[in-house]
Formats: structure tokens, C-alpha cells, sequence
């Protein structure tokens, strides 16, 4: 003799939330890794690709060229990237998209990894940038390339543009343009991924 299976009401509820629990979790896993997938694939694609009129290439030595300190002292930026990952970020005034990338990278001041230097270059020279790092309230060093180097002689003409660099002084990576997001810590991953 068969039994008859009796399903309750409340039982067939609490099934059915269970069934909408596992279909939620189950779709913001999916999302997580589809996201997840699109970002590496678009970090691939997109935030290292130099710019078209760029010179300087990834694996390329980054080329040791003469700036000025914010007293007028010159440096050469062999100095400033010996023995440590670096980013610089070239940055021009009245630039918009540079303002953004400034206000959003203040946010993560305290977060930057200690073997990471983070250095602002301004194409025009030292008084106009101590007004324009106290405009902007730009929190790490910077440095004037006031005879416009990187854009004359290798081709970085946006702004802002980011170049991270290994510890070996290699180009790691070349980013023209602000995009939302991107912060010092995705920079350093894609620096650190490359060794």
C-alpha cells in the first residue's frame, strides 16, 4: 500500500523560500564572478595600454630624466624610482579629469603600501606648483617637469596620465585618462602582478 505524501502549507511556503534563497545566492555568486572576469579582462584590455603617441613602452627602462623640486632644485627621476615601486602621475592645471583622480586618490593616503612611492608630476615649474598642490590639496611629492619632457620627448600628452614602474625601474604599466575607481591600490597590483 502506497503512502499518501501530505505537504503542509507552511511547509510548501518555507520550501519555496528556501528555493528563492538558493537562487538569490546563487545569481550574486554568478555576478561576483562575471565581475570579477570583466575587471581582469578590462585591466588587460584597457588600463594598460599605453597611449597611442607613447614612446615608452611596458618593459621599458623608464627614462632618467631631469625635474625640479618645488624649491627649484633639480633631481633626476632615476633617483626618485631606485629601489622601490612608483607611480607617477602626470598632471596639468585646469585639467578636470585631474582634479577628480587628485580628490580620489587623497582617499588613500593611508592605504598606500610602504614599498610604493606615489609622485605627482606638473608640466610648469615650481611657483605655480605650490599653488596648485595647495589648490588641490595634492598629499604626495611633487615635481615640475617645466620643460614638458614626457610630452615632447615621449609622447605622454594626457592628462592625467599614470606610469607605474617596478622596483627594477621597468615600466610596469602606462594609463592616459581618468577613470573612476582606479586607485593607487589597483595600480599597485597590476605593478606587482608584473614581476
Amino acid at each position: 500500500m502506497s503512502k499518501e505524501i501530505r505537504i503542509t502549507r507552511r511547509e510548501l511556503i518555507l520550501y519555496g523560500i528556501a528555493f528563492l534563497a538558493v537562487a538569490f545566492v546563487g545569481v550574486l555568486l554568478g555576478n561576483v564572478f562575471i565581475n570579477s572576469r570583466q575587471a581582469r579582462a578590462y585591466e588587460r584590455q584597457v588600463l594598460t595600454r599605453p597611449p597611442a603617441t607613447a614612446t615608452i613602452r611596458s618593459g621599458d627602462i623608464f627614462p632618467a630624466m631631469e625635474l625640479t623640486d618645488l624649491d627649484g632644485r633639480s633631481i633626476y627621476t632615476s633617483a626618485l624610482i631606485k629601489g622601490h615601486k612608483t607611480l607617477f602621475i602626470v598632471l596639468s592645471p585646469g585639467c578636470e579629469p585631474c582634479a577628480l583622480a587628485v580628490a580620489e586618490w587623497r582617499e588613500y593616503v593611508d592605504r598606500i603600501p610602504d614599498d610604493l612611492s606615489i609622485i605627482g608630476i606638473v608640466n610648469f615649474g615650481p611657483d605655480p606648483a605650490l599653488t596648485y598642490k595647495s589648490d588641490t590639496g595634492f598629499p604626495f611629492p611633487l615635481y615640475c617637469d617645466s620643460a614638458n619632457i614626457l610630452a615632447a620627448d615621449y609622447g605622454l600628452i594626457g592628462f592625467p596620465t599614470i606610469v607605474g614602474i617596478d622596483d627594477d625601474g621597468k615600466v610596469a604599466f602606462i594609463r592616459e585618462g581618468w577613470q573612476e575607481g582606479f586607485s593607487p591600490l589597483n595600480a599597485y597590483k597590476i605593478i606587482d602582478r608584473g614581476r
